[in-house]
């Protein structure tokens, strides 16, 4: 009922003049979960748009509407007028492309942090590491195999740099005390390509571990290595409400079609 009740406001958005949906300006949306032990529903302007998002986990980049949007995060199966566990307002430049990371904030409690992935593609033979903080965790340097790629980066804060290409250990360690935080994690920078990596869980109870997302052809989030806690291997893809417009509607057009064939040949007959 709550999908079929979807698809039908979908359609009256895409046939109402002016709507968002009739305007062409977008942009690419990716939302990340990397908030440990939360099972959670996420409701975009109000409407639920993806069920059961597990942690360590990512949409595939999805084209929204350039514009003001609500995103508020309640934990699954809870009933969309509860209070949700987290809540914010996503600001989408036209022609942007984000990443909306749900993570524990310097309390332990959930936020919403928004990256921008608009990154210039590095040269020849070199790669680009881009490392994204969204853990609980002190301030970190990082190296991808001997090359460091960010010093002191603090919860919250991202930081980049050119690495040579091919797989190689991503190893983390509290930028303080030069102490490990976890082990190291094998990732593949291809030549030419842009990777984020980002720090989700927590240091105080060794949940700590790594996504990566691969931001110039847009693979979903993975995650590195075997990161403790609840985690997994398969990224989870959510469908925006217009694209199950489209789907409805082109299914109207079948069924309709199949009907004026079916009654043209009863009139032959």
């Amino acid at each position: 009922m709550r999908r079929t009740a979807l698809v039908l406001l979908a359609m009256w958005f895409l046939v109402l003049p002016g709507s968002a949906a009739a305007q062409s300006d977008t942009a690419t949306v990716t939302l990340v979960h990397g908030f440990r032990g939360l099972l959670a529903d996420v409701y975009l302007d109000g409407d639920l748009i993806l069920e059961g998002f597990r942690p360590a986990r990512s949409t595939d980049p999805t084209q929204l509407p350039a514009g003001e949007h609500t995103v508020e995060v309640r934990e699954a199966d809870a009933a969309p007028d509860s209070t949700p566990v987290v809540e914010g307002t996503l600001q989408l430049p036209s022609d942007a492309n984000l990443s909306a990371v749900v993570h524990p904030a310097a309390d332990g409690e959930p936020t919403i942090s928004v990256f921008d992935n608009a990154f210039n593609a590095p040269g020849a033979d070199t790669a680009r590491v881009v490392v994204r903080h969204t853990a609980m965790a002190p301030a970190i340097d990082v190296t991808f195999g001997t090359t460091s790629v960010v010093t002191g980066l603090k919860p919250g804060q991202e930081g980049d740099g050119t690495v040579q290409p091919g797989a190689d250990d991503i190893a983390t360690v509290e930028a303080s005390s030069s102490a490990p935080l976890l082990p190291p994690a094998r990732i593949n920078a291809d030549p030419e390509s842009v990777i984020a990596v980002y720090l989700i869980g927590s240091a105080d109870n060794d949940s700590l571990g790594w996504l990566s997302q691969r931001l110039d052809t847009g693979e979903a989030t993975m995650p590195v290595g075997v990161p403790t806690g609840d985690s997994g291997l398969v990224a989870t893809a959510f469908m925006p409400w217009w694209a199950w417009a489209a789907a409805a509607l082109a299914l109207l057009t079948a069924a309709v079609t199949a009907r004026a064939a079916l009654a043209t040949a009863r009139a032959g007959d």
